[in-house]
C-alpha cells in the first residue's frame, strides 16, 4: 500500500514537473498570451493533464511570478507592462554585472573554455541568420540563452545564478514579444561578440560596462516595439 502511494506520489510529480516545462515554455514563446485568463478545465485540455500536477505547476509558476492568481478569477498569465519592463531591466543590469564580475574574477579555465565553446556556437547561427539562412527560432534562442548563462556561471554563487536566470527569463519573454527584426537582433549580438572577447580578457569593467549597455540598448527595442501603441499587452 505505502509503495502503491509513494508511486502514485512520485507519478504526480513528475507530471506536474513536464507540466510545469511545457507552460512555462509556452509563456515565454507567448503561446499563451499576456493576461489570458487560464482556466483549469481548458488548460487540463490543452496540457492532457489531471487536476491536482496540473494545478500544482500553475501555482509554481505562480511563484516565480509568470501567472498571476486573483481570487475567484483564477489564474492568468502575467501581464508585459512598460513600468515592469523598465525595472526589470534595472535590476537585471544591477545583478548580472555582478554576477559577471565575480565570473572574470574567479573563472577557471573550464570556464572559459565553456565560454569559447559558447560563444563559437552562438556565433555559428547568428551568421545564419545574416545571411538569411537561418531564421530566429529555438534553436537560436537556446544557443542565445546558453552564452549568457555563460557569462555568469563562474561567479561560484548558486543563489545569484538562480536570480540571474530568473531575471533573463522574465525579460526575455518581453523580447520575444517584441518581435525584433533580425537585423535588430544581428546589431545587439555584435554587442555580444565584444563582450565576450572582453570577459576573456578579464577586463572587468568593460565588460561589466558592454553588458549592460546591451541590457539597456534592447530595453529600448523592445520599449520601442511593444509600448509605442496603447497598452494592449497589459491589460
Amino acid at each position: 500500500m505505502l509503495k502503491a502511494k509513494l508511486e502514485f506520489q512520485m507519478r504526480d510529480e513528475t507530471l506536474a514537473q513536464s507540466i510545469y516545462e511545457k507552460m512555462r515554455g509556452d509563456l515565454l514563446t507567448g503561446v499563451l498570451k499576456p493576461g489570458m485568463p487560464l482556466r483549469v478545465e481548458e488548460m487540463k485540455q490543452r496540457y492532457g493533464a489531471s487536476t491536482s500536477p496540473l494545478r500544482e505547476a500553475m501555482f509554481r509558476l505562480s511563484s516565480e511570478g509568470f501567472l498571476l492568481l486573483s481570487g475567484q478569477r483564477g489564474f492568468r498569465a502575467g501581464a508585459l507592462t512598460e513600468a515592469d519592463l523598465l525595472d526589470l531591466a534595472a535590476r537585471r543590469s544591477e545583478i548580472e554585472t555582478n554576477a559577471l564580475a565575480l565570473s572574470i574574477e574567479k573563472g577557471s579555465e573550464d570556464w572559459e573554455g565553456e565560454l569559447v565553446k559558447r560563444h563559437h556556437h552562438f556565433g555559428l547561427i547568428s551568421r545564419q541568420v545574416e545571411s538569411g539562412a537561418q531564421k530566429i527560432g529555438a534553436e537560436w534562442e537556446r544557443r542565445h540563452r546558453a552564452l549568457h548563462l555563460s557569462l555568469v556561471e563562474g561567479c561560484g554563487s548558486p543563489w545569484l545564478l538562480r536570480f540571474c536566470l530568473g531575471l533573463y527569463d522574465h525579460f526575455d519573454r518581453y523580447r520575444r514579444a517584441a518581435r525584433l527584426e533580425p537585423q535588430q537582433l544581428v546589431s545587439l549580438t555584435e554587442e555580444e561578440d565584444a563582450l565576450v572577447a572582453a570577459a576573456l580578457r578579464r577586463d572587468k569593467e568593460t565588460a561589466c560596462n558592454i553588458l549592460s549597455l546591451h541590457i539597456m540598448r534592447t530595453r529600448d527595442a523592445i520599449q520601442a516595439s511593444i509600448f509605442m501603441s496603447a497598452d494592449a499587452l497589459s491589460n
